[in-house]
């Protein structure tokens, strides 16, 4: 299907639609859900997006990569003749080196080594072009900028597959967005902030949630600093402290994780079986 604005086009294809605004696309429907984020999966479908030569305009999302080797496409921007790619990481002379932007032309615009979205963790990413000026933040930072021909006519934005035969990331994708105007640092710095609480929580897994053979410790547990609060509903197997309980029977347990950062807060719920 195809959506118009005044200043956008997306076309969609995959698994989303949208609904767009005059202001800005939003092109993820996040279709799917943990209970805690939403999002799409990138795998060999593939995700486009028509944008119509703006001089300014910002791409951002969220991305929780599977897989980050050298050359890893993250997206491409193509209209068949110029492609601009971002990748996760670049590799030349036995040297790693951050995220990079490059263009057919051979123009780059490098990220310091170790300075890479992280696999099995949320990160934000944005594009930022203001004319010939671009921009590339990572979790409310800047990572890299510099001139860039980064505005192209009719360009397509691709994720899950790319025209230079570079392996795609793949992982899951939220909250895409194209917005017709280049967005200040200190918005993508907060957009960051609001969902930090998000990212923090889901990095929390409980093994083998589905069967508990082993005891659980919710006292003074803690996330880069920030303190988890953990809250077990009434159960005949589990104590407040995650212990299992002297009981020969087995049963369920429902468990709630939530914290708090200066801008967010989040909560998690788990569902957990303990073997008899």
């Amino acid at each position: 299907m195809k959506f118009r604005s005044v200043l956008l086009a997306a076309l969609i294809l995959g698994c989303f639609s949208c609904a767009p605004s005059a202001s800005e696309t939003l092109l993820s429907a996040d279709e799917e859900t943990d209970g805690l984020w939403s999002y799409d999966t990138i795998c060999a479908e593939t995700y486009e997006a028509e944008i119509a030569g703006e001089r300014s305009y910002t791409i951002s999302f969220w991305i929780r990569p599977e897989n980050n080797y050298p050359d890893t496409c993250i997206w491409s921007l193509s209209n068949g003749e110029e492609t601009i790619t971002l990748t996760g990481s670049g590799f030349s002379s036995e040297t790693f080196s951050g995220l990079t932007l490059s263009d057919s032309d051979g123009n780059w615009i490098v990220a310091d080594g170790g300075i890479t979205v992280s696999t099995d963790r949320w990160n934000y990413l944005a594009y930022v072009v203001k004319g010939k000026k671009t921009g590339i933040f990572l979790n409310g930072e800047e990572a890299a900028s510099g001139t860039f021909h980064g505005s192209l006519s009719d360009a397509v934005l691709s994720f899950g597959k790319n025209d230079q035969g570079l392996e795609p990331m793949e992982g899951k994708l939220s909250d895409l967005r194209i917005r017709p105007k280049a967005v200040s640092a200190e918005v993508i710095r907060q957009e960051y902030e609001s969902a930090y609480a998000s990212v923090l929580l889901d990095t929390i897994s409980i093994p083998d949630a589905a069967h508990l053979e082993r005891d659980l410790w919710f006292v003074d547990t803690e996330i880069e600093g920030y303190p988890l609060t953990w809250k077990v509903e009434e159960n005949d197997v589990l104590d407040d402290r995650g212990i299992r309980k002297d009981t020969e029977t087995g049963g369920d347990a429902v468990v709630h994780a939530s914290i708090r950062t200066e801008q967010s807060q989040a909560e998690k719920t788990f569902q957990i079986h303990v073997d008899g």
